[in-house]
């Protein structure tokens, strides 16, 4: 009668099947099961060896105790399909962090083709200079007659003059037709390489934006998902070794059972099975996974962006194009830092940025005003004839070096 009553006890503690259904804590159904089992085993001896008799009252404890333990391994059954299926969300949720390759691959075939344009445009810029040269030959010609002979002394030095004057008054010619329309296509072509020049930089940027965010994205979440895996797998191993020990307690305890509802001549052997036996919690293992293998998401094509050095080198200094159409200024990212490191493009052609100072130049005005006044030479004093025509050169001679650079356009008004 007291192992009954204390089975009894037992089996009331915290509810029918509260152990299987995680009642107040995984430890404390872990001791109810461990003293049911303790009872049982005592009452198990007593019987076999006739010392407790099997009643009524007990066969009915005996049932209760069997009907719990099979709902503690439906329990278990049930709770390990659950964290299975945790385990395998977290690792899902890494699979799910992913790169948008479509829209990285969009911006590269964009950037290509910018970069491709910009290229041919440069190359017809430098082709359309290079016609320029030709066509425009005259204009560079003038350069040739500025430097200004000595101040005539004697009349043989003033017959020198008149002879330079005229070989300059040559020079002046209108220029062909084809070399205004020469000069008005460069002008165009120039506009429309820089306009090119612009927007291939902004696409690059924008190229450099959408692989350095989709990288950084990308990788705060599979940073995430990792971390939400570990704390899964950490809960899921304490609940999952909880979860094997109730069971094979309980499996015990059903062994018992039998036990004392077997006939007598069975018992004893029944009894030695129940000691001999291990049990199998296998089908309650939790599948870990690994972390999924990380996408690539490489930042390398970018990490050279507009309008580092390095990158001016890459896409426009190296180029075959650059010496005879070189670019304008570079455009920085408006989403980076400017760079420190970017160069100062190099001149459109060798020519001097300044020229020797002769004496104070007229102006292009006046010059016009005054195209044929070296044929009055001969009437002028040596001195004052001298200063016109130093004068004029200078003028002509810095005209001449900007028409050549494009800097300058001849005008109907120049050619007055």
């Amino acid at each position: 009668a007291s192992h009954t009553s204390a089975l009894e006890r037992l089996l009331l503690r915290g509810g029918k099947s509260g152990v299987g259904a995680g009642s107040a804590s995984m430890a404390g159904g872990d001791r109810r099961l461990a003293d049911m089992a303790v009872g049982l085993q005592k009452l198990a001896v007593d019987v076999i060896s006739g010392k407790e008799p099997m009643t009524e009252s007990l066969e009915h404890v005996l049932q209760a105790i069997r009907e719990d333990m099979e709902g503690v391994t439906k329990k278990g059954n049930f709770d390990h399909a659950e964290d299975q299926g945790e385990v395998d969300r977290a690792r899902d949720a890494i699979l799910s962090c992913n790169v948008d390759k479509g829209k990285i691959l969009m911006y590269t075939n964009l950037t290509e083709n910018a970069e491709k344009e910009h290229g041919t445009c440069r190359t017809e810029e430098g082709e359309l200079i290079m016609k320029k040269k030709e066509t425009c030959s005259h204009v560079a010609e003038i350069a040739e007659y500025t430097k200004v002979p000595d101040c005539p002394n004697n009349l043989v030095e003033l017959q020198d003059w008149i002879h330079w004057a005229e070989k300059l008054n040559e020079t002046l010619s209108p220029p062909s037709e084809e070399c205004i329309e020469t000069d008005e296509a460069l002008v165009e072509q120039v506009a429309a390489c820089n306009k090119s020049q612009a927007l291939f930089e902004s696409t690059f940027c924008g190229y450099h934006q959408t692989v350095e965010f989709t990288c950084e994205v990308y990788h705060e979440c599979r940073k995430l998902a990792i971390a939400d895996r570990d704390d899964v797998h950490a809960a899921v191993k304490i609940a999952e070794a909880g979860r094997k020990a109730e069971y094979s307690t309980a499996t015990d305890i059903m062994c018992l059972v039998d036990v004392l509802e077997a006939k007598d001549a069975e018992r004893q052997g029944k009894y030695q099975k129940c000691a001999d036996k291990t049990t199998d919690t296998s089908k309650l293992d939790i599948e870990y996974h690994d972390a999924p293998a990380a996408l690539d998401c490489d930042t390398g094509p970018v990490t050279v962006y507009p309008c580092l050095g390095q990158w001016q080198y890459d896409h426009y200094t190296s180029k075959t194009w650059y010496l005879q159409a070189p670019t304008t200024v570079c455009t920085p990212c408006v989403h980076i830092e400017p760079p420190t490191d970017i160069p100062t493009p190099s001149p459109a052609t060798s020519l001097p940025t300044s020229l020797p100072t002769l004496l104070p130049s007229l102006s292009i005005a006046e010059l016009a005003s005054r195209r044929h006044d070296s044929s009055d030479l001969p009437t002028k004093s040596p001195a004052d004839g001298g200063h016109h025509l130093t004068s004029m050169a200078a003028a002509l001679q810095q005209l001449a070096v900007n028409v050549i650079k494009g800097t300058e356009r001849l005008t109907d008004s120049h050619l007055a």
